[in-house]
């Protein structure tokens, strides 16, 4: 089924120069995994479209390890990969692009998006990769294959960085084309190793999203088509995972906006808006409150001195001659 009518959809051009709003604390997305030692890979994740070109990585559900404000506690269900990005980001399909799913506890899903550029560097995405690229085994459509992995966490493709967050329908992945999902994108690229992205095109195919009409079994290319930002959906967040892994909370938190309760006479309920003053000043102990008033005496004996002596020689030509004072000079 393809996404005919004025719909937000995906996917879309990312580009943070377009996104004209600015949020820090809505789209405030926390997150830590925790280490696991095994995956299971899967060919085929848009098996619907008749795609290959990717495939996904499911792990037993990791409860509680990401929190967004809007949506509270994420368990995390898996990651698709696809083998060139669906979205393009400044203009152009990246080599890998990487979704991260997360649903909360009324089931409402969180889609992370990540793009993968291929690059010999020693990254920690790039070792991540490395764990288990080497060990798939080619041409397994529909077949699950269990890899063993060593200090494999999912922090480690996350970049630490801002992102945007959008609202909008998944087409290719989601049949219900009025269903608004909350996701985050990326601009930031991590990296993967040449020999492990040639290693993953061997086994999973890659696909020319640019060229979709010349794939003759593929079904519904208008939901693989490029779409124009909703710029009311799209928010930019600076502050993003800058602060990379963590659930705690933060200093910063939500704005509150607060109005005083008030009494027909405009004291708040409770009493004076003097109370607090005074309770917070009897509270105080006997020694401190005589270091107070000594304090208060001393400064103003000091500003009195100050202006006396200011005033006298302000003044002192009124009192004695001008050629006197130049004689005694």
């Amino acid at each position: 089924m393809a996404c005919e009518g004025n719909y937000n959809k995906i996917p879309i051009n990312i580009n943070k120069s377009d996104i004209r709003k600015l949020s820090k604390n809505l789209s405030h997305f926390t997150y830590d995994f925790n280490n696991i030692s095994k995956l299971t890979i899967k060919e085929r994740i848009l098996q619907k479209h008749k795609i290959k070109g990717g495939f996904m990585i499911k792990t037993a559900i990791k409860k509680a390890v990401a929190h967004i404000p809007t949506m509270g506690k994420l368990d995390f269900y898996g990651a698709f990969f696809f083998m060139k990005s669906i979205n393009k980001y400044g203009g152009k399909n990246v080599d890998m692009e990487i979704i991260l799913y997360f649903e909360n506890k009324d089931y409402k899903p969180l889609y992370v998006f990540i793009p993968i550029k291929k690059e010999n560097t020693s990254s920690k995405s790039a070792k991540w990769f490395s764990q288990f690229t080497g060990f798939i085994v080619p041409n397994s459509e529909g077949i699950y294959q269990e890899i063993s992995v060593n200090n494999f966490n999912f922090n480690d493709i996350i970049p630490q960085d801002s992102f945007i967050s959008y609202k909008a329908s998944i087409p290719y992945m989601d049949n219900d084309c009025s269903k608004q999902n909350d996701m985050i994108f990326f601009e930031k690229s991590l990296n993967i190793k040449n020999d492990d992205y040639d290693a993953l095109v061997k086994s999973f195919e890659m696909n020319d999203y640019a060229n979709l009409k010349n794939l003759t079994e593929l079904t519904n290319v208008k939901n693989f088509e490029i779409k124009n930002i909703s710029l009311s959906n799209a928010f930019f967040d600076y502050r993003g995972t800058k602060n990379g892994p963590g659930l705690k909370s933060s200093n910063e938190t939500l704005p509150l906006i607060c109005s005083l309760v008030e009494e027909s006479n405009g004291d708040p309920l409770g009493g004076s808006r003097l109370d607090w003053i005074k309770g917070s000043f009897d509270s105080i102990g006997v020694e401190t409150k005589n270091l107070f008033y000594l304090i208060i005496i001393v400064g103003i004996l000091t500003s009195s001195m100050i202006f006396f002596h200011a005033t006298v020689f302000k003044n002192i030509g009124k009192f004695l001659n001008v050629e006197e004072v130049k004689t005694a000079s």
